[in-house]
């Protein structure tokens, strides 16, 4: 039978058997044409200047939904709930490898080492100053590296706040300091730069369990970098920031959907793990959010909630076809 399938969120699932609910193709059809029925006479009513403001107001309700520009705390970007509540175990080892990349100050690396004592934990940072601080700080929890990571091995120009003393703005793209953080004239420091690949062969590295990528939009890059692990499958689980500065290095998030075929997407929730959609109107959102990418044959091991055509509002395809 060719019905679509609905399941229960995650957190729910933990408690009571997954939902499964058969829904037949006629009643798919009638919740389509009820839902752009909904939308169109919505539009009718709201769809003028008077209402600027309300829909402005519900777009920016909405995004905090949907994860999107929770960043003020840690609770809020999901971060605190993926690292102890549900990390372990997504990983299911005591001694994961884990690449901190973008450690800053350490924040994030730190909340890792109380959750994984016995983990092998490397932090890389690239600024001088900033570095100097992380290592004082977790020298003797964490590998600290003094490296930025991209796609190429040599050395690049970071770009941070005009004081030289390190802070979390710090890029190798000069622009966004400029355009998002309003800095006109930033520092520039040259680095070294080496590449996931190069760095865990160099290590005897062959399986990172776990890789958070904050750099400040150089994020894909960092990808490119782990080419040949990642070919391998030998990167599991990737956590790394989308938001503004991906305008300044041109990257969209389909450009992520591309270099990591065998992983799906989740926007992290503070309690849970929202599924992306690989569409443009649910996927290219310029703004803070912090997202997972899981391989694809741990999912259901993981009971993370799945995709299903009730999980996303009708589009503007599905009510072209509809209607006809």
């Amino acid at each position: 039978m060719n019905d679509a399938v609905l399941t229960c969120p995650s957190r729910v699932s933990q408690t009571i058997a997954p939902l499964r609910i058969h829904v037949s193709p006629f009643m798919r059809s009638a919740f389509l044409k009820l839902a752009n029925l909904i939308l169109e006479i919505y539009a009718l009513i709201f769809a003028r200047v008077t209402f600027r403001n309300w829909n402005a107001w519900l777009v920016q309700l909405g995004f905090r939904g949907l994860g999107v520009l929770n960043h003020r705390t840690d609770f809020l970007s999901g971060e605190r709930h993926l690292i102890h509540s549900r990390l372990r175990r997504f990983l299911g080892t005591d001694t994961p490898v884990i690449f901190d990349v973008g450690a800053n100050e350490g924040n994030y690396t730190v909340e890792l080492t109380k959750e994984f004592p016995k983990g092998k934990i490397f932090a890389f940072e690239p600024h001088p100053a900033t570095c100097g601080r992380l290592q004082r700080r977790i020298a003797d929890r964490a590998h600290v590296r003094h490296a930025a990571l991209g796609s190429s091995v040599g050395k690049t120009i970071l770009y941070d706040s005009g004081n030289g003393h390190g802070s979390g703005h710090a890029s190798i793209h000069g622009q966004v300091l400029r355009s998002v953080h309003k800095i006109d004239n930033p520092t520039a420091v040259d680095v070294e730069m080496d590449t996931i690949d190069h760095f865990s062969e160099a290590n005897g590295i062959d399986i990172i369990d776990f890789l958070k990528i904050d750099t400040e939009g150089n994020e894909l890059e960092v990808l490119k970098g782990a080419a040949r692990l990642l070919k391998a499958g030998r990167v599991r689980f990737i956590q790394f920031e989308f938001n503004e500065m991906n305008t300044v290095s041109r990257v969209f998030l389909a450009d992520f959907f591309s270099i990591l075929p065998n992983h799906t997407l989740f926007r992290l929730l503070p309690r849970d793990f929202l599924p992306i959609e690989n569409v443009p109107l649910t996927r290219e959102v310029f703004a803070f959010q912090n997202l997972l990418a899981v391989p694809d044959g741990e999912i259901e091991r993981c009971e993370l909630p799945k995709l299903s055509w009730f999980s996303r509002p009708p589009s503007a395809t599905d009510a072209r076809s509809e209607w006809r």
